[in-house]
């Protein structure tokens, strides 16, 4: 039809139609009001892992994240998340999920951010993240719904982990510009990780334990992964660097960038750890870690010393069989000779680059014949001529210390700095509490520099300590103790007190307190082991750098900034240290940048603009420098006054340097010590006490960082007033030695007033003229018993007591004195102490050390030789007289100042001679201990009784040698004589035989009659010679019984009276006797009766018929 025809109604009849059936949409038309969709909100749950896990599921949501180019390595799925329309309102359950590809039935396109689309699958749980995997149904459902679907903003730190649970699978925007922290695997898995800061070990920054663990939480509640998705090692092309193009060696990420503001990436979580994967290119800014091909500006000293960890630098190649080290360990490092040559250039580039004098080194080949420090000084003087500067570097020979495969070396530029003496080096043979474990890491380095500039002398210690790593051979207080100090934090606190110990003993022998002590100390900040080297006064340099604060860093592990590697100084050195840095050319960047020529954990090679030949990622370490300033050293001077021209007061001088007062009243025998005065000419000028005019003046030229002793000498009369100048070896004497100087300084006579200095046995040490020094000699240590004679040997003139010298000892002894003014003797000079006078050897002599008793106090006569001196004395101790008599302990002592002398003699005083006499030697019987009468002159003295020997008192009759012995202390005396005891007194008398019955007249009574004496014991008086016993004939008649008068009387013999000669006259019956002692008071006896008949009775009795 055309315009203007008229309309027409047109009929179709009998249409046949043919197609295809078109079949019902997967896809819902309102997702939000499907009851078959299973919401991400119930396949997440609000939990670590899905409460679903196993079911099958349909999802319908916006793609928010795409990943599925497996040829490019990509993860292999996609991320949908729910409109915001169809979110629940529980914050901890995500609306996202990670739709994985694998094991899918159903085809799935490329799909794009923005789409809705729904799939069908089964939930499962992979590596800790949560995906729908077997894919069965898939559609697109809808073209640009993102701006329906809202990021997940989310800001750290985190309260909780659960917090990044709560959004996995989910759009997230980070709104803070995020520092990485590390770039560990930035090649190896296209990852870095972000914190808000840089997150710092904890023991770095706080005190290991309950403040190290709460920060450990804090730091692992703020960092990030951020992935860009890609699975597999070193895919290409790599993820970009600092300018937006591929990184490699020239354009790195390093850590300390920080990652652009709302950066948009979707949480997912793998191999243990949240991470975004990035839905956008990282730009980095790199203002807070610029990569500075020289270090920080420092201010500018006279001597630059650094620290540097060269990570493994063998001269060895790390080849199969070959042992490397005393031990024959395993060789590490290069493991070719191009390798070396690659990793020598980054290190002597970083070594150059550091301008340093004098370094510190850790991890070089522990070779005997130092072979890899003379390669690495080689190629470092080899640059240095290139460049038109000094090649004047040189290394401490050490050859195998320790027994690891690494050691500790320090190397230097010899128109700077100088070794005094040998390395001293810290290992398991040096005896000191604690001892040093060697066989877990390397013995301490420990060198003396003296810098050539300034003169001064100072050490470097180098250090590498035990690692944290617990290895399977940690235990005990060695094991992990969770307070964020690792594995054998007590071995490594140990050995530092054991290097503070043995450091106190001055091993370099230098006597220097100027000290650096640097390298891997294998311990952060505040850990115990760096504690107590600040304890000790040791003041760490970076952290004094930066404000004190320790935040400082050289190693960075798990993402965490830390300094392992420290220089400290000594509190006389911190004075003198201008700045302190490090250098973070290696630290902060990608370990791919190193010299290997194969990528880390590979056997790929490495892209060739992986390697540049500069100081970047020339260790894992930043290597540490330190500015001194060190001012020019002074001259050491001790003075001494050895001038006898007075006595007492009037010796005193002043001393005058260039005019300035040093010393005042400095008394003869006086020294002052080592004082440091400035080098060069030095007018010395010495003045009597009260005069204005000087009596010495001389000038000595003194030399920096030298020691000297000046000494005033003579004695204005013998000798002129002069100064003495020695120069003081200081070198340490060899183990067991000690360093001797003689000299005499005596002005005893003029002229040459020659004297020698000889052992006691009269063995010639030295023959010397007045003014004569000799140089330092060693000997061994020991006591030496020194005099000093005339010529010849005789006689002594000066005999100073033996002097114990100890190993190590520094010492000067003179001849002193005049004789007159001041006394000879001996003055000996340790260098750096007071000098003293030795004491002289002076004898004591006793006499009248017996001495008898007198009542009064005794003293004991004491003379010395020489004649005259003080003397103490004291009587066993005491300083009393003693009076009585008894053995004395007499000690005297010479108290003389300058004279040492004692004596000791046993004082007797003996007792006094006393007599004795005795009385009443002969005494009778009383049945009583008997003695005699004992008189002692003088009167009343004790004494002691004995009879026969013995101290009991006799009783029996007889005679007993008695003796009589003093027993006062004060007296002796004693005698002898015969005490008899006599029986008692008669008592009574006893008839023993009578005449019988019948006798003849005429004749001899029959039996005789026998009287005995019975004294006071009632037995025979046996001591009875003098009673006479008389016998009266009894008569009776008219009147009575009458006694005639005496018949015959008996003296008796031994007590006994026999009477065998009585004959009767008379013939009678009945006779009788009357025995009596006339003089005495016995009780008179009579006898029985008896007859006496004639001489028939006798006949008819006896004769026979």
């Amino acid at each position: 039809f055309e315009s203007g025809d008229d309309c027409g109604t047109w009929r179709v009849v009998d249409v046949q139609v043919s197609g295809i059936e078109l079949a019902a949409s997967f896809c819902a038309a309102d997702a939000g009001t499907d009851d078959t969709l299973t919401r991400i909100h119930a396949i997440q749950g609000d939990g670590f892992a899905s409460p679903i896990v196993g079911s099958a599921v349909e999802v319908q949501a916006v793609v928010v994240g795409a990943f599925q180019d497996t040829d490019a390595n990509q993860i292999g799925g996609f991320f949908l998340q729910e409109l915001d329309a169809n979110a629940d309102d529980n914050p901890m359950t995500s609306e996202g999920v990670f739709i994985s590809e694998f094991q899918a039935s159903a085809s799935i396109p490329e799909v794009q951010i923005g789409q809705e689309v729904r799939i069908a699958g089964v939930v499962r749980e992979r590596f800790g993240q949560t995906e729908v995997f077997q894919i069965s149904n898939f559609e697109v459902c809808a073209e640009d719904r993102l701006a329906e679907v809202s990021p997940a903003v989310v800001e750290f730190p985190v309260d909780d982990l659960i917090e990044l649970e709560a959004v996995e699978g989910m759009w997230v925007r980070l709104p803070q510009a995020m520092a990485v922290t590390e770039v560990f695997n930035a090649a190896r898995f296209a990852e870095f990780t972000v914190a808000p800061d840089r997150l710092f070990q904890p023991t770095q920054v706080v005190a290991p334990g309950a403040d190290a663990n709460a920060l450990q939480d804090l730091n692992d509640r703020s960092r990030l992964i951020i992935d860009q998705g890609l699975e597999g090692a070193y895919r290409t092309p790599y993820q970009p660097g600092l300018d937006g193009t591929p990184m490699n060696a020239t354009n790195p990420i390093r850590a300390g960038y920080r990652l652009q503001a709302d950066f948009d990436g979707v949480m997912g979580f793998g191999f243990s750890n949240y991470r975004l994967f990035a839905l956008q290119p990282a730009e980095f800014d790199d203002s807070e870690s610029p990569r500075s091909v020289t270090p920080p500006e420092l201010p500018e000293g006279n001597l630059r010393v650094a620290s540097f960890n060269v990570e493994n630098l063998f001269n060895t190649i790390q080849t199969g069989g070959v042992g490397c080290g005393p031990n024959n360990l395993n060789c590490r490092g290069a493991t070719s000779e191009s390798e070396l040559a690659r990793q020598l250039i980054k290190v002597t580039e970083a070594l150059l680059g550091l301008n340093a004098d004098l370094v510190g080194l850790v991890e070089i080949e522990n070779d005997d014949d130092d072979a890899t420090l003379g390669l690495l000084v080689d190629a470092l003087n080899a640059l240095e001529d290139m460049a038109d500067e000094p090649a004047d570097w040189t290394f401490v020979p050490t050859g195998f210390t320790g027994t690891d495969a690494i050691k500790n070396a320090i190397i230097y530029r010899t128109g700077q700095v100088a070794p005094v003496g040998p390395p001293a080096i810290l290992d398991g043979s040096v005896s000191v509490s604690p001892p040093f474990d060697d066989s877990r890491q390397r013995p301490v380095l420990a060198q003396a520099f003296e810098h050539l500039e300034s003169g001064q002398i100072m050490t470097l210690s180098v250090f590498h300590l035990r690692s944290k790593n617990c290895g399977s051979n940690a235990s005990g207080a060695n094991l992990d103790q969770g307070d964020g100090q690792g594995c054998w934090n007590a071995l490594r606190t140990e050995s530092v007190e054991s290097f503070l110990n043995w450091f106190e003993t001055d091993p370099t022998g230098t006597g220097t307190d100027l000290h650096l002590l640097s390298g891997d100390f294998n311990a952060y900040g505040l850990e115990d082991p760096m504690q107590a080297l600040m304890d000790a006064g040791y003041i760490n340099q970076a952290i004094r750098a930066n404000g004190d604060d320790p935040a400082v860093y050289s190693y960075i592990f798990q993402g965490q900034s830390g300094s392992l590697d420290h220089v400290l100084a000594s509190p006389a050195l911190n004075d003198l240290v201008l700045g302190a840095t490090n250098w973070a050319i290696n630290a902060d960047e990608n370990r791919s940048f190193a010299y290997p020529e194969t990528l880390p954990d590979s056997s790929l090679t490495k892209p060739e603009d992986f390697f540049n030949e500069d100081p970047f990622r020339s260790s894992d370490h930043d290597p540490l420098i330190v500015s001194l300033d060190l001012p020019r050293a002074p001259a050491m001077v001790q003075l001494a006054h050895l001038a006898p021209f007075a006595a007492g007061p009037d010796s005193e001088v002043e001393i005058r340097i260039n005019g300035e007062v040093i010393a005042s009243a400095v008394a003869y025998g006086d020294s002052t010590g080592y004082l440091a005065l400035d080098a060069g000419p030095a007018e010395i000028e010495i003045f009597p006490a009260g005069s204005a005019e000087p009596a010495i003046t001389a000038t000595a030229e003194l030399g920096a960082n030298l020691s000297y002793t000046v000494i005033a000498v003579g004695d204005g009369s013998n000798q002129d007033l002069a100064l003495t100048v020695l120069v003081d070896d200081l070198s340490t004497p060899v183990a067991g030695q000690f360093k001797l100087r003689l000299g005499h300084l005596a002005p005893f006579a003029d002229g040459s007033a020659s004297a020698e200095v000889r052992l006691a046995d009269g063995s010639l040490l030295a023959a010397v003229d007045f003014g004569d020094v000799g140089d330092f000699v060693e000997l061994p240590a020991g006591s030496y018993d020194l005099v000093i004679t005339a010529p010849g040997g005789e006689p002594v003139l000066i005999d100073p007591v033996a002097v114990d010298f100890m190993a190590g000892d520094i010492v000067s002894a003179f001849a002193t004195g005049n004789g007159e003014a001041q006394i000879l003797g001996a003055f000996a000079l340790p260098v750096g102490q007071p000098g003293f006078f030795l004491d002289l050897n002076a004898e004591v002599i006793f006499e009248d050390s017996f001495q008898v008793f007198t009542g009064e106090a005794l003293e004991i006569t004491v003379m010395t030789n020489p004649p005259g001196l003080a003397v103490e004395v004291s009587y066993d101790g005491a300083d009393d007289l003693p009076v009585d008599a008894g053995a004395y302990l007499v000690t005297a002592t010479i108290v003389e100042p300058g004279y040492v002398g004692s004596g000791e003699i046993t004082f007797e005083i003996a007792p006094a001679t006393a007599s004795l006499a005795f009385e009443s030697l002969s005494q009778r019987f009383t049945g009583e201990g008997l003695a005699p009468t004992v008189v002692t002159d003088p009167e009343g003295l004790s004494f002691e009784l004995t009879f026969d020997g013995n101290t009991e008192l006799p009783v029996a009759v007889g005679d007993y040698i008695v003796a009589a012995t003093i027993e006062e202390n004060n007296f002796a005396g004693s005698a002898n004589a015969i005490f008899r005891i006599l029986a008692a007194d008669a008592q009574a008398l006893n008839l023993v035989q009578q005449p019988d019955g019948l006798n003849l007249f005429g004749q001899p009574l029959t039996p005789a009659l026998v009287v005995e004496v019975i004294d006071g014991t009632g037995e025979v008086a046996a001591d009875d010679d003098e009673t006479v016993i008389e016998l009266r004939l009894l008569q009776s008649g008219p009147a009575g019984t009458r006694a005639g008068p005496a018949f015959a009387s008996v003296q008796v013999t031994n007590g006994v009276a026999v009477f065998d000669d009585l004959v009767i006259e008379v013939l009678g019956d009945g006779y009788r006797f009357l025995i009596e002692a006339p003089v005495s008071d016995l009780t008179p006896l009579i006898t029985q009766p008896f007859d006496v008949q004639g001489d028939q009775v006798f006949i008819d009795r006896f004769e026979q018929p």
